[in-house]
């Protein structure tokens, strides 16, 4: 970084680009409304602050959230998440070169969809197209916000960036705890829910960093990078995977598996944090989790298929292409060769005779009422290899919902949410959502999973599906189980 852009870091121009990442999707808010009527007042003063070493984080709110489990949140006022775009957009570039490719939350070009792509073609490739047996070990690091040590996030940060103007400010936001003032929102009722060990600062003054904070994300890939690199230099598993807390090791050795996971305990413990609880290796066919956010853990035999509707459009666009050129020649066995090749992306789609294929899931258009948007996703769901049609399950607000007649898993009637008809509905909340899948599954029902977005179509919230769900019926599994 030159000596121009290290003066010039914490300009009207730097935060007014800040400002303007920081209020994507959430122009509508009151306070980025408030921010935007005086923002160049705001950002003045807020450049000022940070040019004469006068800036310290304000008081935020604090609410309590029920899904997967019940937690504190904490939300920095506006003028603080500026600020927080601010640092991300300066520490990024130094920090980003040093991060694993296996490192998946909170960067430019990964996330969930990544994650579960790179497992499963690591899975594909370490299993000879299903010809080994593979192992997953997946583990979780216990309480992992509320127990990171933040002087030694410090002292990961201090050797790249002691050296630039910003170093004060970073020190002030990692150390600032907003458990000792935060203002307390929402249903207070639901605090006295939340365990103490999951409070901030329950487990010290030098622990914890607010969850729902942009740098708190950050600084987790700075914290856990280490382990990254002690993971693939030192153990030399054969697939890794990590998604903030939650990380998979793949080999075909179990006994390999069994001894990285001590190693990692002890590494953690020495240097970073705990783990959440023993783990076993798993033979891969019962099912891997991985950063499944909102429905808990769900547990195999089964088959998870993440269903992306961009990513099956380029797949079918793909097999289009290859099917161009296959269509001259006689090319039977290619073209099986070919399709076992997708792995779990033929899951998306489904094929017809002469070798023409369609998406499994059609794009959905935008509805403008509940009952049309979940005729179009019911009938989007096709059976796969003859096999029984899928159940769906409907995110509505709060709440899971089977929103055709049929089997009702011993589902009972609840009040509907306001405003959509009144009707009494077969339900329960979203939070058991987990256990309503399970239930399904041992019946023999795939699960199609529809889950609400931001964007909305008339009056309701546009849905689509998320998850497939398959019981997976393999013998030897179940000898291994």
């Amino acid at each position: 970084m030159n000596s121009e852009a290290e003066h010039d870091w914490c300009g009207v121009r730097a935060l007014e680009r800040a400002a303007r990442a920081c209020e994507r999707r959430k122009r509508a808010r009151p306070d980025s409304i408030a921010f935007r009527m005086k923002e160049g007042e705001e950002l003045f003063a807020l450049s000022n602050r940070l040019r004469s070493n006068t800036y310290w984080p304000q008081p935020g709110r604090v609410f309590v959230t029920e899904r997967p489990k019940y937690r504190e949140v904490h939300a920095a006022v506006y003028r603080d998440r500026v600020v927080h775009h601010l640092l991300y957009a300066l520490l990024e570039p130094i920090f980003e070169p040093t991060f694993s490719d296996a490192s998946f939350a909170c960067r430019k070009g990964k996330g969930t969809h990544a994650a579960v792509a790179h497992l499963q073609a690591r899975m594909w490739a370490l299993s000879r197209h299903g010809g080994q047996r593979v192992f997953a070990l997946s583990i979780d690091v216990a309480n992992f916000f509320m127990s990171l040590h933040r002087p030694t996030l410090l002292a990961l940060m201090e050797p790249k960036v002691k050296h630039l103007p910003a170093w004060e400010t970073i020190r002030r936001v990692v150390l600032n705890n907003p458990g000792a003032s935060a203002r307390r929102v929402g249903r207070l009722h639901l605090f006295a829910q939340v365990p103490r060990h999951k409070r901030m600062g329950a487990l010290g003054p030098d622990r914890s960093l607010p969850i729902g904070n942009l740098t708190s994300q950050f600084f987790a890939n700075v914290y856990l990078s280490p382990l990254d690199h002690f993971i693939a230099r030192t153990l030399q598993i054969r697939g890794y995977a990590r998604y903030v807390d939650d990380f998979v090791l793949l080999d075909i050795d179990e006994q390999r598996l069994v001894s990285a996971h001590a190693r990692v305990v002890a590494f953690l413990h020495e240097r970073l944090a705990e783990i959440e609880q023993s783990a076993k290796p798993i033979v891969i066919r019962r099912g891997v989790r991985l950063g499944m956010p909102g429905l808990g853990s769900i547990k195999g035999p089964l088959r998870c298929t993440r269903v992306n509707e961009n990513e099956a459009e380029q797949l079918r666009v793909l097999w289009a292409s290859y099917e161009g050129h296959l269509a001259k020649a006689s090319a039977w066995r290619l073209r099986q060769q070919l399709w076992a090749a997708l792995g779990a992306g033929h899951r998306l789609l489904k094929r017809h005779r002469f070798g023409a294929v369609r998406r499994r899931f059609p794009l959905i258009r935008p509805s403008v009422n509940f009952r049309a948007q979940v005729q179009r996703l019911a009938g989007g769901i096709t059976p796969s290899g003859g096999g029984k049609q899928a159940v769906l399950v409907v995110q509505v607000g709060r709440f899971a919902e089977l929103p055709y007649k049929g089997p009702r898993f011993g589902l009972k009637r609840y009040v509907g949410p306001a405003g959509v008809r009144g009707r009494s509905r077969f339900g329960l909340p979203w939070r058991f959502a987990h256990s309503l899948i399970q239930r399904i599954l041992r019946a023999g029902y795939p699960v199609a999973v529809a889950m609400e977005d931001d964007e909305l179509c008339g009056n309701v919230k546009r849905r689509r599906i998320a998850y497939l769900f398959e019981p997976w019926n393999d013998p030897e599994d179940k000898e291994t189980a």
